[in-house]
């Protein structure tokens, strides 16, 4: 049987262990990310230093009564400086752009696929929690500098996740999902040309249990299915991550995480890490 504490473990997404009803898991987290190779998001423009700062709250809880299914959100308020140098009439100079925004609402939905063992579908909707042609609408000469905290438009996604026990306190389980990259842009109308292509995505992770401390290694990632030389700004990625959730207390435990980006098109490349405090009954 799979320990408890891993079934709770969801540093980012749900995955293939689905609630039963009334249990939930609940965390709040603050990330830190340097990139030393900047990309805006939505769009070709790269060049320059960027950190960011992402404060966020997640939670999944059950909610079927009969079938195990439940319920996924998560919401991050992200701050993030772009480094940059522009020209004017007295020469090249260093500035500095900081945005501070709401980012991407993510709102989920997952049903087990077998009363027992660990399969399971969903589906995961993203929203934009901002418009993207007011960053930096104050200083219209300067704007494309403001870092973006997305692209700014709806995403569908549907999984399916399946998951195994091979030994005893160790899991594995893995992900697939197909993207629906939508041209849908809340609160805001794109420049001429902007399009995007759907694609695959995936995740996968094995966790340890040793004693209090669950540790979890595993990748993530996404590829386009569409024509890379008709897309300059659909973003693709291959990262790596280390997490642990540590128990402090009775369902309370503190959770620490590292992650990077080994392979990178369209968008930033860096790492970063984090640290969250997490409830689960």
């Amino acid at each position: 049987m799979i320990p408890v504490v891993v079934v709770l473990a969801a540093p980012s997404r749900a995955g293939a262990w689905t609630k039963e009803l009334g249990d939930f898991y609940a965390k709040a987290g603050a990330d830190v990310y340097g990139a030393f190779r900047y990309v805006s998001p939505g769009t070709a423009n790269q060049g320059g230093s960027y950190i960011g700062e992402q404060f966020s709250g997640y939670a999944e809880v059950g909610v079927l009564p009969v079938h195990k299914g439940q319920l996924v959100v998560s919401a991050p308020f992200v701050v993030g400086t772009h480094s940059g140098t522009v020209s004017d009439p007295t020469g090249p100079a260093d500035v500095r752009a900081t945005t501070a925004r709401f980012g991407d609402l993510r709102i989920g939905a997952q049903v087990a696929l077998h009363p027992t063992s660990p399969v399971a579908a969903a589906i995961e909707v993203k929203v934009p929690m901002y418009a993207n042609d007011s960053v930096g609408a104050a200083y219209p000469t300067l704007q494309q500098l403001f870092p973006l905290p997305g692209d700014g438009q709806i995403d569908v996604t549907g999984w399916l996740f399946g998951g195994v026990t091979p030994w005893t306190h160790t899991f594995v389980e893995a992900g697939v999902g197909y993207r629906h990259r939508t041209e849908t842009f809340l609160g805001w109308d794109p420049p001429e040309g902007i399009s995007y292509t759907d694609g695959i995505a995936w995740t996968g992770k094995g966790g340890y249990t040793l004693g209090s401390v669950l540790l979890i290694a595993g990748t993530d990632g996404i590829v386009s299915v569409g024509d890379p030389s008709e897309d300059d700004t659909t973003r693709e990625y291959v990262s790596l991550f280390a997490t642990a959730l540590i128990d402090v207390a009775e369902g309370l435990a503190i959770e620490p995480r590292v992650s990077g980006e080994v392979w990178a098109d369209h968008t930033s490349q860096g790492i970063g890490g984090g640290l969250g405090i997490s409830y689960r009954r």
